[in-house]
């Protein structure tokens, strides 16, 4: 419910309070469902919230819970979009086959739960100049059960950020425009709480492809975007760098990249001093 009304504030503190009892009790089979609920559901809230290292941690959970530990296309789901969103290449390269091995032993079932798991691969091996994989990968994303049309639109949440993250480390702003073409406040989009945990991050994207298009209408887009992605630091970040971007400011951009370091979130990180390195007068930064 909180995550549908965007207040990401009071979901996470939902998910601990969630944790304060589950976390006290032994897996056994009448509890199971509860205790993977609670660790898929903490995992999202952390996304939603720009906390890599609890997602992380409630993603670890899952892969070694005793009724997963065997069936990588499940265990893994959730590291992979965690490790894809931070930055983590090698993890996901390293688990991707994992999954999709577990995925295929199970009959490739359609899943659609499993889909943004597969969509993030996509994007890595995009990242990476891999594009036959990365092609395979939206393939396989296809046969979990989501169709392309679904694939190319804002409905999934998730789908325009991993594109629209792609098409920006491709230096492609005016893709990424494309990509994100539902307004920031559609409340057709954004009103349920699969697509509102991803509202901060589309908020990011949103502001820095405005500013990197030189689009006309972006410096609305940032004061926009600033309250959707106040309560995740990570995309409030990208926000602000963008913000930086617009006007030239080194300075703010090489703090956001510490910020990005601090929140370990490796790829904006390398990302910040790119993108510095587009700015008149750059004379190098020190996260080079």
């Amino acid at each position: 419910m909180h995550l549908a009304l965007h207040d990401i504030v009071e979901a996470t503190r939902a998910a601990r309070r969630r944790g304060v009892t589950i976390e006290t009790l032994s897996v056994l089979a009448s509890n199971g469902f509860e205790v993977l609920d609670y660790h898929l559901m903490a995992s999202a809230v952390s996304v939603a919230s720009g906390d890599f290292v609890a997602a992380r941690a409630h993603a670890d959970a899952l892969a070694t819970l005793p009724f997963l530990r065997d069936e990588h296309h499940l265990s893994l789901r959730t590291r992979l979009m965690v490790d894809a969103l931070a930055g983590n290449f090698d993890h996901v390269t390293r688990d991707a086959e994992r999954f999709r091995l577990g995925w295929e032993r199970a009959g490739r079932p359609p899943a659609m739960g499993l889909a943004r798991a597969a969509h993030a691969v996509a994007m890595v091996y995009g990242m990476l100049d891999d594009d036959q994989q990365r092609s395979e990968w939206l393939g396989v994303t296809v046969k979990l059960g989501v169709s392309p049309e679904q694939l190319a639109g804002c409905e999934m949440g998730w789908a325009p950020i991993f594109d629209a993250l792609l098409a920006l480390h491709r230096d492609d702003a005016d893709g990424a425009m494309r990509r994100l073409s539902a307004d920031l406040d559609d409340p057709q989009v954004w009103r349920y709480w699969n697509t509102g945990l991803w509202r901060p991050w589309y908020a990011a994207l949103w502001a820095e492809a405005a500013v990197l298009a030189d689009h006309p209408d972006a410096a609305r887009r940032i004061e926009q975007s600033r309250p959707a992605a106040r309560d995740n630091p990570i995309a409030a970040a990208i926000v602000e760098r963008a913000a930086a971007m617009a006007c030239g400011a080194h300075d703010s951009i090489d703090r956001c990249a510490s910020t990005f370091g601090r929140l370990s979130c490796p790829y904006q990180r390398s990302r910040s001093a790119r993108l510095a390195t587009l700015l008149p007068g750059h004379s190098g930064s020190m996260f080079t």
